[in-house]
């Protein structure tokens, strides 16, 4: 019996996360609070909403905003600013790989012309030395305005920091820069593009086989089996090609398979050693030999089917005897209970009027 093959277009890049890496990035908690996320270096910043000031937030119910600031502007000589320092250290392996792209977006506007927003994007090292800075510039915008910023992080970024930077054309009244729902991902460009991964099963075998259109710096594959899809196994290992442009397969078996439902997944390990775990494949085995099968029904019993089974012996690995049944020949699906038996691998004797057959089964 054979599987419905799955076949799975896999792109060249694997979101790592969708999640926003800045903290408090909607402004919906003030930013001097100690769940904030913000460093307020200079001005009164705060939250506003549509009630407290002259425009309506982006998203959510509140917006960042420096009430009160121009005079302390025009006493210093320095605009008001916070900044808020992301630790991407987690993803220094692709940093470093030159994988790791971060995407940056947030809104800005103005009341009035004489005001001014501006955002700052700093990539640093561990010693906080800057290796590469975004910068807006000064924005005049009375109405919601998207800024952008996709960067592929300099080799050695451990740190990225994000600087609101509102400035005053004035000496009274506020400063009325304004920011909301800033937002910074990372996507990580995977080391190869995997066209499938398929999983089909086979006489007294389970094959596996994948394809690559591309590989990059790729060391190994590994190839995992699990009876649970929890706890995994290595079933086999396959080297890579290292740097490729061209479509390329590999093919692996499972000799052993387990009766009934099992998993199997792919990993790939680069020349630096990161791995990736691609999408998990399932087969529902049942060994056979000609017209006798030997499988697992959802009641977790072993159904032997085929016609003329007059006697069924099961044996361990040794050939130590564990228990025998008797059948009438005329009987096409016969039952055994293995409720007993205990977790190993075991040798099923299947005779029939003509000959004596053989079919492995693990026990788990």
């Amino acid at each position: 019996m054979r599987s419905i093959a799955i076949l799975a277009i896999l792109f060249f890049t694997i979101k790592a996360t969708g999640q926003n890496l800045i903290v408090n990035g909607n402004a919906e908690i003030e930013p001097y609070d100690p769940l904030g996320g913000w460093t307020l270096l200079q001005g009164s910043w705060t939250i506003e909403n549509a009630n407290t000031n002259f425009i309506t937030p982006h998203g959510g119910l509140n917006h960042f905003a420096v009430p009160g600031a121009c005079p302390l502007e025009a006493t210093t000589g320095k605009p008001s600013e916070m900044y808020q320092d992301i630790d991407v250290s987690s993803y220094a392996a692709s940093i470093d790989a030159s994988k790791a792209q971060f995407d940056f977006t947030g809104w800005v506007a103005t009341y009035q012309s004489q005001d001014n927003s501006r955002i700052v994007i700093e990539y640093r090292d561990a010693s906080n030395i800057i290796l590469y800075t975004f910068d807006s510039g000064y924005l005049k915008k009375n109405t919601w305005f998207k800024v952008t910023n996709s960067k592929v992080a300099p080799i050695n970024t451990r740190i990225i920091r994000i600087r609101l930077i509102s400035k005053c054309g004035g000496t009274t009244g506020d400063d009325d820069g304004y920011y909301d729902d800033l937002s910074l991902t990372v996507t990580i460009t995977a080391p190869i593009s995997l066209i499938y991964f398929n999983a089909t099963t086979l006489t007294n075998k389970v094959e596996l086989s994948w394809a690559t259109a591309k590989e990059e710096n790729n060391d190994y594959f590994t190839v995992e089996k699990s009876i649970d899809g929890v706890y995994w196994e290595t079933l086999s290992t396959t080297k890579g090609l290292g740097n490729s442009n061209t479509n390329k397969g590999y093919l692996s078996y499972d000799y052993n398979p387990n009766i009934g439902l099992q998993y199997y997944r792919l990993l790939q390990t680069d020349i630096g050693g990161k791995t990736s775990i691609y999408p998990t494949r399932s087969v529902n085995y049942m060994a056979s030999t000609g017209d006798i099968y030997l499988y697992k029904n959802d009641q977790n019993e072993i159904l032997i089917h085929g016609s003329g089974i007059l006697k069924v012996s099961v044996y361990t690995q040794d050939g130590a005897f564990v228990k025998r049944e008797s059948f009438d020949e005329y009987t096409e699906t016969t039952e055994l209970n293995i409720s007993q038996i205990p977790q190993g691998f075991f040798i099923f004797s299947i005779e029939t009027a003509n000959e004596i057959i053989n079919l492995k089964y693990i026990s788990k």
